[in-house]
């Protein structure tokens, strides 16, 4: 997706002066997709969007309902009503993948699949231009401030002390669950429940997750310079690791992902590796 289309969703939504989200149905919840892309017959997948019930509300300008439909074939559903947003994926890891600590909860087949819990289909741009058809405007990452006056050196060597105090991302906040069925039904689970600290097991709190937005950057592709949408790129969706770049659409709501290391798979509660799940993803009030 283009930076223009983008913001041209963002635009269509200020021109019309759009007091609540366009009125519109609840979704059809739709199956999640296979776990490898590739391994999946081109007739299925054709036969696999066909059972996607997406009705475009009413009125929307065109651009908003082209977007939805795009994001249908992507194993997306946009709900106005209750402004929530479901993307179909699979489980990656449920338990650490040889030692690397999990720093993303949801990534494409691009992004650091080595170290995330879940993967997605869906195009991260779109995906960001769906929550600002939502209403939501991009915050701001994570920021490192230098401390006045800095800590004794010998403090900062020993890791005793910082030179840099962590301002945490502000903006939106969203709650991301999972939902996936085993042998006992469906289940519903924050997605923090699947996610615990490697020093004592714990699992996260349920701060939800600040909506970033990701950026455009320009870069080199082959002999080229252009303007690319970071998140397209890298294929990261969700962080938990904070490095203050604010390349992700979701970075947490708190400034200790700035902390490397911290994270492991809650392997009492995580679906197994390849479980079909749906990542819902619910805009909490102002």
């Amino acid at each position: 997706m283009s930076r223009s289309f983008a913001l041209t969703v963002l635009a269509l939504l200020l021109a019309l002066a759009l007091p609540a989200p366009f009125p519109g149905a609840a979704q059809e919840q739709a199956e999640p997709p296979p776990e490898e892309q590739e391994t999946v017959p081109a007739e299925e997948q054709a036969a696999e969007s066909a059972t996607i019930a997406l009705p475009v509300p009413e009125g929307a300008p065109e651009g908003i309902a082209t977007l939805i439909r795009e994001l249908a074939e992507e194993g997306v559903t946009v709900d106005f009503v209750n402004r929530v947003i479901e993307v179909r994926g699979v489980i990656l890891l449920d338990r650490m993948n040889a030692g690397y600590p999990i720093e993303y909860l949801i990534v494409t087949e691009g992004g650091f699949t080595h170290e995330a819990l879940g993967m997605v289909r869906a195009t991260p741009s779109k995906l960001n231009a769906a929550f600002l058809a939502l209403g939501l405007s991009p915050g701001s990452t994570v920021q490192f401030v230098k401390k006045e006056p800095p800590p004794p050196a010998e403090e900062i060597i020993s890791g005793e002390a910082r030179e840099f105090d962590a301002i945490p991302p502000a903006g939106s906040v969203v709650d991301v669950a999972v939902r996936w069925t085993d042998e006992a039904g469906e289940q519903l689970r924050p997605i923090e429940d699947l996610i615990v600290y490697i020093t004592n097991g714990q699992a996260l709190p349920r701060r939800g997750f600040v909506f970033v937005g990701s950026r455009f950057s320009r870069m080199v592709m082959g002999t080229e310079r252009v303007e690319k949408f970071v998140a397209d790129v890298e294929g990261n969706v969700v962080s938990l690791y904070l490095s203050g770049a604010g390349s992700c659409l979701f970075d947490m709501n708190s400034a200790e992902g700035a902390e490397a290391y911290l994270y492991d798979i809650n392997a009492r509660l995580c679906p197994e590796r390849g479980t079909k799940v749906a990542f819902v993803f619910s805009l909490r009030g102002e």
